[in-house]
């Protein structure tokens, strides 16, 4: 979204941003080379903690303050809960996973539905999250578009996999637009062939569930002769609210007890840091 800003401005056009909870727009320069700081903001207080996900129904609240201040040209929205918006302004829907999937029985087909989908079930199938999740399948039609076709003037996604779950839902197939890379990011030109490289995986993403390390963890850490392949993980991300703390801290004794913590233990003692979490 901040890509999309700084393009919006290019296009000789000021962005107004809008969010649910207050953040730091200075922040954005210094993580992708780009100045959020500089545009106007329509911002809440909103904190749901425990109930994150129900957030996600109120992302039209802020939009359409900013619509009715400064009756803008169009609106780019990530999230499909701007039923109250649909025809007020013309808008661009960027796709990450269509929570249609997941939460729209009409779609169980597809195979992502909260019950039936691994992750889904792992985490919303034992009360109380069936109940957490069995209201917000409630709570969703009420606050969602119906079609994204019919209710924006352009619909995009992150990639050519989303794309297509999208199309079974839908009947329509979105434009690709990939998140783009900060400036700041050095491309390697002519990187190594796989038979070069070490047995290791970079994860980089913060310390959530649906990011699904608890797996990684077990399937590509353990030991080989354990029925893992032996590779080194590197996880990057961060965890800056209890939720993602308390998710840290079960990967990392999922991780101790797998055994592949001690050399990372070692090199961050090295360099007089305290490695466990808090």
């Amino acid at each position: 979204m901040a890509g999309i800003a700084a393009a919006v401005e290019k296009m000789g056009l000021t962005p107004v941003l809008t969010s649910l909870t207050r953040f730091d727009g200075s922040r954005y320069r210094e993580w992708f080379g780009i100045d959020l700081s500089k545009y106007p903001a329509i911002s809440g207080r909103f904190s749901l903690r425990m109930f994150g996900l129900y957030m996600r129904l109120l992302v039209w609240r802020p939009a359409e303050k900013a619509v009715k201040k400064y009756n803008p040209r169009f609106m780019v929205i990530d999230m499909p809960t701007y039923r109250r918006l649909v025809g007020k302004v013309p808008v661009v829907e960027y796709i990450h996973f269509p929570l249609d999937a997941t939460f729209n029985p009409r779609y169980r087909h597809v195979g992502f539905y909260y019950t039936d989908d691994p992750y889904a079930a792992e985490r919303y199938g034992k009360f109380p999250m069936s109940l957490y999740a069995k209201v917000f399948t409630y709570l969703y039609p009420h606050f969602a578009r119906d079609n994204p076709f019919t209710a924006a003037a352009l619909v995009l996604t992150n990639s050519r996999w989303t794309a297509e779950v999208v199309k079974k839902i839908f009947g329509e197939e979105p434009k690709v637009l990939n998140p783009p890379l900060p400036p700041t990011t050095s491309i390697a030109e002519s990187p190594p062939g796989f038979e070069e490289r070490e047995p290791c995986v970079v994860m980089l993403g913060r310390f959530s569930q649906e990011k699904r390390y608890h797996w990684v963890v077990g399937e590509v850490a353990s030991p080989p002769g354990e029925g893992g392949a032996g590779a080194r993980l590197v996880i990057f991300g961060g965890a800056a609210t209890p939720t993602l703390q308390a998710y840290y801290r079960r990967v990392w004794r999922l991780a101790e007890e797998a055994g592949t913590l001690k050399e990372v233990d070692r090199l961050l003692r090295a360099y007089g840091i305290n490695p466990q979490p808090e």
